[in-house]
């Protein structure tokens, strides 16, 4: 559409600008590539003249199109120079207004609910999720914002076609029309204002959507049709090419083909919602126009019709004409006067600073700030400016500065390079480097009179005269700050009111994701030298809170960790209002003392803190604070609000509309459906839950079992208040009733079996609210769907004759949702008979590869013993996949029977050589006696089948049965040419093998096994060839077993070799730790330290979860608690594949001396917070603590 906003073109603006301001030009803008063609523009109307009686002046009406192409910036002569002369500029909505808006708790930027997962189907969002992996290389639940239109816009790029399309004759602005247009009067200190409300341009960014939106969005990504990533490519071009029209017919500034348009979209009908929006624009122009000169500029597609804004402004008594258009250069040389504007003056001298910006200043609000950061920037430099309050009084200003550094590094994923003091105009402050995607970002810290001052500065390129300009421009201004007032704050759905300053900071954080919800209220009366904050812990929709002092300690251990100065004073409990209040304080070296008090209220949790100098501030501030603090009624909403979930399978009522989701998983031995929905009363965080556990008919088990946990058992979490357990309407009903230990909350639980489903409801209460009935009343409304009730099989029924027939069916999907059901089939031993029975009869619909008997019989695990044995080997015999045979060779190798082990031996050789391994044999053989018993049987086989012996040999590599005395003792040396023989096949098919093909972990273990047996002591030299070529290999645990197999047989390995080994993440520690085992530490002694010990133990202990891309060391700190030999531990960064991010993590202990080793470093100690890295002191402090756990978890 003409006067929508779309997308923009990142272009080559200042690039550190858009690393902040992203999100307004990569979400609001859209650029479109076009071949302008030079050509007379004799229609061209896009520039009105506005005059009416009593106007000193005339103002104007420009339509724009809210596109980055250079021919939408080919202005008559007469555009800038009206822009110039006029007295302010207004637009559709003044972009500051707007980014503040988006940025907002409640803006659409902040907000990281995944709506797509409501709106779509199953089947929809995981067709579109494999388009943002594909696209992305993350799933869409990892994606900050999920709202349709962003994904939209994510996957619909329109820049990537036009770009192949077009090629290098596309030209751009590095900034969208109307967004220049308010860039340059904001050079020009014009005011800006808006010509209508913002939420006028929020719909197409709403969380909710219609119908037709939806089907829209689905179509334009192709679902349900063929070829679909070439629709979505076909679809994008047909986008380009329309709006390539679009960009043509408003180069040519014909206005009423442009009307044409507008109406053509109308009559086809798509909801452009012009004529309201025209309405609200022409009455706050015309009020503009009658105080002064304006420019204005707003969408095109506005302003021509019957309903026009020029026909509005007519029909309200003015005049309006079009400015002749002309084109004779004037514009190219008014425009070079505009961006030739150098240097803008940031005055804040309110705040305390002036500072000159290598851009025009634009203000952004500080998510979770309450401040705003002032940003200006051109095409290779941007500054960035702001101040904030310190309410932390007592906290030495240079811990403080390094930790709001550290911070900053890691909220932008930066690394910090380097940080240092500095003095300007005789004031102390930090400056500091951060790397941040390969490009120096400084940035500088001054603290005066309690108030931190922050400039940032990032260039482009090496020249360095740029910052240094900006920084010499800082200017700073001792301001009087106005007298403090203190008022009453009072919220009524927080359930409080407190005695604080007017100008409180008010912030609210984790409203999303899985941290918890809190608000934090703060201030400093920095006259009196006291400082507050008041924050209110809340909990997230479906968790409750069920230990108040687990929180309070969190608490405690958070203020010590941000300030190592505060040393606790002393503490107290006592109550407010009947709840628990924890009282304590803290001193620092000087004279100031922070108190704090905690008051737990259910899921709510209020923590008042006050720092005061003892000397200089009046007690009555902080005790006024502290003991003022009043606890209101809460607002608490009756469960009255009914609520029936889309599939109806039941009802019941709440404070307020339930939210949930299902999912599907296996709950004990069944695949249970799970719905989960859940509804917090905004007035008390009371939480109501209700979960639908929806069994497979096959499925049975005892209620009591299942809901043992859930209404029976009674732990150290809750004391039982009562319970009961009776029949409502023929189903039956569980209840209890539950105080929390450790909290005050109140539970209220009930669960109700409806044949195959399984209702658990929980009403969670604080305390104070038990009068009210609420809890019985939530539960009390329930009622099952109609389909559930009529469900007669009892869940405790047993369903193995269902089961059966239903696997024999003819009927396919009887068969399939059976068949589907198995690997949850647990029988037990009087399930036998009848599984035999049913196997010894036809399957009619087992065929293609369901091998359903054969599942149907491996599910009877070791309980079937010599029973199964006939079966089996029939089965065996009847079949030829090779999967499914070892697979039925390891079932009997599990029965511990001699007929299932005599039966092994006996098929185990009819598997082809080279298809038989390991997996024939089960973990628990080796402890069977029968294992013993047949051990010569076994090696007896393995000598005459290969096969055979390839299984064998997997199975026992790593056994002492290859060592002395046992090998003599069992005369394995007849193994051996076969073992050499199959080694030197194994390394000859790894040689020939396809790289990228599956198979190629399975050669690699092959050798790794048969190596490792030849390898050990003793063995014959024979494979010396064979461990030749692998030192060779690029796979770094082969050429760990070539080291090792020539090592043991006393030929010299480089020092090189050996340290490609010892420096790979994945292969160091176990050569390590089996050169050690065999005694070979002598080969590679020389070459270890602590670090690469430290570095190896890592990398092994993280590589069942992880796999490391980068891993070194940072530092060692001595540590020594008390009484105790003092040790190293070593601190350690790496990253994974999965994220750019530095994890921080402890390792040890390591002895003091560095040429001493500690083979065996066990101790790991994560450290999240990432700016205890940075001081010294605290992470001292940590390392220390963590390596007394270690001592103490020893003992």
């Amino acid at each position: 559409m003409l006067n929508t906003p779309t997308w923009c073109r990142k272009g080559n603006t200042g690039r550190f600008v858009l690393i902040t301001v992203y999100l307004l030009l990569t979400l609001l803008m859209q650029t479109v590539a076009l071949h302008a063609q030079q050509k007379g523009r004799p229609h061209y109307q896009l520039l009105w003249r506005i005059n009416g009686p009593g106007l000193q002046a005339p103002s104007y009406l420009f339509g724009t199109m809210h596109l980055t192409d250079k021919r939408v910036f080919e202005f008559s002569d007469s555009v800038l120079t009206a822009l110039r002369n006029a007295s302010s500029f207004a637009m559709e909505v003044d972009m500051d207004s707007l980014m503040a808006y988006m940025l907002s708790p409640d803006g659409p930027l902040l907000d990281t609910v995944n709506h797509l997962r409501h709106v779509l189907s199953p089947d929809e969002y995981r067709y579109v999720d494999s388009l943002v992996i594909e696209k992305t290389g993350a799933p869409l639940e990892e994606l900050r914002l999920k709202r349709l239109w962003f994904v939209e816009k994510l996957l619909i790029d329109e820049d990537e076609v036009l770009d192949k399309s077009t090629g290098p004759a596309r030209k751009t602005e590095n900034i969208f029309l109307d967004g220049w247009l308010h860039q340059k009067v904001t050079g020009l200190h014009k005011p800006v204002h808006s010509l209508e409300r913002i939420r006028n341009q929020m719909d197409i960014m709403d969380a909710n959507i219609s119908d037709v939106q939806k089907e829209a969005f689905l179509w334009n990504l192709g679902y349900n049709n063929t070829g679909q990533t070439q629709n979505i490519t076909d679809r994008i071009r047909e986008r380009a090419t329309s709006l390539e029209s679009l960009v043509d017919l408003y180069y040519e500034g014909n206005l009423e083909e442009i009307a044409k348009v507008v109406n053509d979209w109308g009559n086809s009908g798509e909801d452009l919602d012009l004529e309201l929006r025209n309405n609200e624009m022409a009455r706050n122009l015309a009020a503009l126009i009658n105080k002064g000169s304006v420019f204005a500029a707003v969408g095109v597609a506005h302003l021509p019709g019957e309903k026009g804004i020029l026909s509005l402004l007519r029909e309200k008594g003015y005049s309006v004409t079009p400015v002749k258009a002309t084109f004779t250069g004037i514009t190219q040389r008014e425009r070079q006067r505009l961006d030739s504007l150098k240097g803008y003056s940031l005055n804040r001298i309110v705040d305390g600073y002036s500072v000159e910006l290598p851009g025009i200043p634009m203000a952004y609000p500080i998510p979770n700030l309450n401040r705003k950061m002032y940003i200006g920037g051109g095409e290779t430099e941007a500054g960035f400016a702001f101040t904030m309050d310190i309410p932390q009084l007592a906290t030495d200003k240079r811990e403080l500065v390094n930790t709001m550094i550290n911070n900053m590094a890691a909220q932008g994923n930066a690394v910090l390079q380097r940080s240092y003091p500095i003095t300007y105009r005789n004031i102390a402050g930090t400056e500091a480097v951060l790397l941040q995607q390969s490009s120096p970002l400084y940035i500088r810290v001054f603290i005066r009179n309690n108030r931190a001052f922050v400039f940032m500065h990032s260039y482009q390129g090496k020249d360095s005269s740029a910052r240094k300009t900006f920084f010499q421009s800082v200017r700073f201004y001792d301001i009087v700050r106005p007298v403090t007032v203190y008022d009453t704050l009072r919220n009524v759905q927080q359930g409080f009111a407190v005695i604080m300053p007017s100008e409180a900071n008010h912030i609210q954080t984790g409203n999303s994701g899985n941290s918890r919800p809190q608000e934090v209220y703060s201030a400093l009366d920095d006259a009196n030298n006291i400082s507050y904050v008041l924050q209110i812990q809340k909990m997230q929709v479906g968790y409750y809170n069920i230990n108040d002092k687990q929180v309070l300690e969190s608490i405690r251990e958070q203020l010590l960790r941000q300030d190592s100065a505060m040393k606790p004073a002393d503490s107290a409990l006592d109550t407010q209002g009947g709840l628990p209040r924890y009282r304590y304080s803290y001193r620092y070296g000087n004279s100031f003392i922070s108190r704090l008090h905690f008051i737990p209220r259910g899921n709510l949790m209020y923590c008042l803190v006050c720092t005061y100098d003892s000397v200089r501030t009046d007690s009555s501030y902080w005790q006024r604070f502290l003991y003022g603090f009043q606890l209101l009624p809460l607002q608490a909403h009756p469960p009255t609000v009914t609520f029936t979930p889309a599939d109806s399978s039941f009802t019941i009522a709440g404070p307020g509309i339930f939210t949930g989701n299902s999912r599907d998983y296996s709950y004990g031995s069944s695949p249970v459906n799970v719905q989960y929905y859940a509804v917090m009363d905004s007035g008390s965080s009371s939480m109501y839950m209700i979960e639908i556990d929806k069994y497979s008919p096959y499925y049975h088990d005892e209620p009591d079992s299942l809901l043992k946990k859930f209404v029976l058992e009674v732990d150290t979490t809750f004391i039982l208040n009562s319970k009961k357990q009776y029949v409502s309407d023929g189903l039956p009903v569980y209840e209890v009733e539950m105080k929390v230990r450790s909290s005050g909350l109140r539970f209220y639980r009930k669960a109700v079996i409806a044949g195959h489903t399984v209702y658990r409801m929980s009403a969670i209460l604080p305390e104070e609210l038990v009068t009210t009935g609420y809890g019985p009343q939530f539960l009390a409304s329930f009622r099952p769907g109609r389909k559930e009730k009529a469900d007669t099989r009892r869940l405790q029924q047993k369903k193995l004759d269902l089961l059966l027939k239903d696997l024999r069916s003819t009927d396919t999907m009887a068969f399939n949702a059976a068949s589907k059901y198995l690997p949850n089939f647990t029988p037990d031993s009087s399930d036998i008979g009848p599984v035999l029975n049913a196997l010894a009869k036809p399957f009619p619909a087992d065929t293609g590869d369901n091998n359903t008997r054969i599942k149907l019989l491996l599910s009877l695990g070791k309980i079937g013993g010599d029973a199964v044995v006939h079966t089996t080997e029939m089965l065996f015999t009847a079949t030829t996949d090779l999967q499914l045979r070892k697979r039925m060779l390891r079932f009997l190798n599990g029965l511990s029977s001699d007929s299932a082990i005599r039966t092994f031996f006996r098929l185990a050789p009819e598997l082809p050589e080279g298809c038989a391994d390991r997996g024939i044999f089960t973990g628990s053989f080796k402890t069977d006696s029968l294992y013993h018993l047949y051990l010569p049987d076994m090696i007896a086989a393995a000598e005459r089948s290969g096969s055979f012996l390839h299984a064998f040999t997997a199975y026992t590599s790593h056994d002492s049965l290859w060592l002395p005395p046992q090998f003599n003792q069992h005369k394995l040396e007849r193994l051996l040419p076969g073992v050499t023989e199959m080694f030197k096949r194994q390394l000859r098919k790894w040689k020939d093998r396809d790289p990228d093909a599956d198979s190629s972990w399975n050669w690699e273990n092959d050798l790794l096994q048969t190596g490792h047996i030849l390898a050990l002591p003793g063995m014959p030299s024979s494979s010396a060839e064979q461990f030749r070529e692998l030192l060779a290999d690029t796979t770094m645990s082969l050429r760990a077993l070539g080291a090792r197999g020539l090592m043991r047989q006393g030929v010299k390995v480089s020092d090189k070799i050996l340290n490609s080994i010892l420096t790979d993440h994945s292969t160091a520690y176990t050569f390590i730790q089996t050169m050690k085992e065999q005694q070979q530490l002598q080969h590679i002694r020389h070459l270890l330290s602590q670090d690469l010990l430290g570095r190896s133990y890592l990398t092994y202990y993280l590589e069942e979860e992880y796999t490391l891309s980068a891993i070194e060391m940072v530092t060692h700190i001595r540590v020594q608690p008390e009484k105790t030999p003092a040790v190293s531990l070593i601190l350690y960064r790496y990253k994974t594949e999965d994220s750019e991010d530095w994890e921080y993590v402890l390792n040890g202990p390591h002895p003091l001396e560095p040429a001493k080793l500690n083979f065996e470093p066990e101790l790991t100690h994560w450290i999240n917070d990432k700016s205890i890295v940075m001081d010294r002191k605290q992470l001292t402090a940590v390392a220390t603590k963590a390596y007394k756990d270690y001592l103490e978890e020893k003992d």
